[in-house]
C-alpha cells in the first residue's frame, strides 16, 4: 500500500499523468510543472499518511488534476484562452476498429481532434478537468449527470435521436474516404434540420471546391451546397489546413536532417486549436460566423521548403528539404507498406498545393478569436518536443 512505483512503472505513471495535465492546460510546460507539483506534495506527506492511501496513482490523478483546474481557474480570471497543442502523446488503446490506412488515420485524427478541441473550449475549468478524465479513464460521464448519446453518420437512424432537442449542431465533416463521405454529412445535416436544430455549424475547408485536385475539398464543396439548400441559419467554417498534419511528415526529418516530399507549394498551416475557438464562438455566438465564412486562416502560407527551415530553428540543426518526384515517393511510400489509394490520396494534397489551393490567408479568423493565431513555429516546437 502507499508506495509509488519505482523505475519504469513510475515513468509510466508520471507519463500518464503528464499525459492527463496536457489535455487540461495545452502547455506540455506547464503539464510537466503541475506533475512535479503532485509529486512533491506526494513525498512531503509523511510515510505514515502516504501508507494509508491504498492507491497512490488514484491519489496523484486527484492532485494533479486538482493543480490543473487551480491553474485553469486562474488563467481564466486573467481571461486568458486555451492556446496550446493538442495532444500528440499517445492515448490508451485504441478499439478493435483501429484504422490502419495512415490517410484514413489522417483524416479521422483531424475530425476527432477538431471536435474535442470545440468542446473543450465551451468549457468551464471545472468540466474540463471532468470531460478530459472520462475521455482518458473512460469513466462513465453517465454517472456525473452528462447526457451522452451516440450516432452514425453511415447509419442516418442513429442520427434522430442522437440530435434530439439540439437547438445548435456542430457537423465535423465525416472521417471517411470515398463516396460515402458526402452521403454520411449530407445524413448528418438533414438528421440535424430534421430534429429541430435552429442552427447548423460544418466544418469545411478553405479550398472547398467541386474542381479541386484534393478529394476532400469536392466533398465540402457538395456539402456545402447541401447545406445552404435546408433553407435556415447555418455556418460552413472554411477551415484552414490543419497544421497538425505536419506531425505525419516530420518524423523522418528529424532523424535524417531530410525533409524529403514531393513537390508542393504554400500551404496556410493552421492551428486546430484556433479553429475550435472559432467553432465554439460559431455555435455560441448569435451572428459571429454566418453562411459560407471567408478562409479561417493563419496569417501565412508556407512550402514544405520554409516548413524546413522552421523545423531547423526549432531543433538548432540543418533541415534540407528535398523534392521528390511523385512517381519515385509513390513507389517508395507502397514499398514502405502504406496503402497505394492512401499514397495516391497524399499524393493529390501535394498536387493540390502545387495548384496553389492552399495558399490562400485571411484575418477573419484572427479578427473572431480576438488574438494572433498560432505560427507553425510554435506548432512544430510543441510537436517537437512531444517526440
Amino acid at each position: 500500500m502507499g508506495t509509488v512505483r519505482t523505475g519504469t512503472d513510475e515513468a509510466g505513471e508520471r507519463g500518464r499523468l503528464v499525459n492527463v495535465a496536457y489535455r487540461l492546460l495545452g502547455s506540455l510546460t506547464e503539464a510537466e510543472d503541475a506533475v512535479q507539483d503532485a509529486y512533491a506534495r506526494w513525498y512531503g506527506l509523511s510515510r505514515s499518511r502516504r501508507e494509508e492511501i491504498r492507491s497512490p496513482g488514484a491519489w496523484l490523478t486527484t492532485v494533479t488534476g486538482r493543480i490543473c483546474l487551480d491553474l485553469l481557474g486562474s488563467a481564466r480570471a486573467r481571461r486568458e484562452r486555451y492556446a496550446g497543442a493538442w495532444l500528440p502523446e499517445p492515448l490508451p488503446d485504441r478499439a478493435d476498429g483501429e484504422v490502419a490506412d495512415p490517410a484514413d488515420r489522417i483524416v479521422l485524427d483531424e475530425s476527432v481532434g477538431m471536435a474535442f478541441l470545440v468542446v473543450l473550449d465551451s468549457m468551464t475549468p471545472a468540466e474540463r478537468v471532468a470531460f478530459v478524465l472520462h475521455d482518458v479513464f473512460r469513466y462513465p460521464l453517465t454517472r456525473r449527470g452528462v447526457r451522452v448519446r451516440e450516432g452514425d453518420f453511415t447509419e442516418p437512424g442513429t442520427l434522430k435521436h442522437a440530435f434530439e432537442g439540439a437547438e445548435r449542431v456542430l457537423v465535423v465533416s465525416a472521417a471517411i474516404r470515398g463516396a460515402g463521405a458526402a452521403a454520411a454529412n449530407r445524413a448528418a445535416v438533414d438528421a440535424a434540420r430534421e430534429a429541430g436544430a435552429r442552427h447548423i455549424v460544418y466544418t469545411s475547408h478553405q479550398a472547398a471546391s467541386s474542381a479541386s485536385l484534393f478529394p476532400p475539398q469536392r466533398v465540402h464543396a457538395a456539402t456545402e451546397e447541401h447545406l445552404m439548400r435546408q433553407g435556415m441559419p447555418c455556418t460552413a467554417l472554411r477551415n484552414g489546413f490543419y497544421a497538425s498534419t505536419l506531425g505525419y511528415y516530420i518524423g523522418s526529418a528529424l532523424e535524417t536532417g531530410t525533409l524529403a516530399v514531393p513537390q508542393d507549394g504554400p500551404v496556410s498551416w493552421t492551428a486546430h486549436e484556433d479553429l475550435a475557438e472559432a467553432a465554439a464562438i460559431a455555435l455560441t455566438g448569435d451572428g459571429a460566423l454566418d453562411g459560407v465564412t471567408p478562409p479561417l486562416t493563419a496569417a501565412h502560407a508556407l512550402d514544405f521548403a520554409e516548413v524546413a527551415g522552421v523545423l531547423g530553428r526549432v531543433t538548432g540543426r540543418t533541415v534540407t528539404r528535398v523534392v521528390v518526384d511523385d512517381d519515385e515517393w509513390m513507389s517508395a511510400a507502397v514499398a514502405g507498406g502504406m496503402p497505394r489509394a492512401a499514397a495516391e490520396f497524399t499524393l493529390a494534397m501535394f498536387a493540390a498545393s502545387r495548384n496553389g489551393e492552399f495558399a490562400v490567408t485571411d484575418p477573419t479568423l484572427e479578427t473572431v478569436i480576438g488574438r494572433p493565431a498560432r505560427t507553425v513555429h510554435e506548432v512544430l516546437g510543441d510537436l517537437v518536443r512531444s517526440r
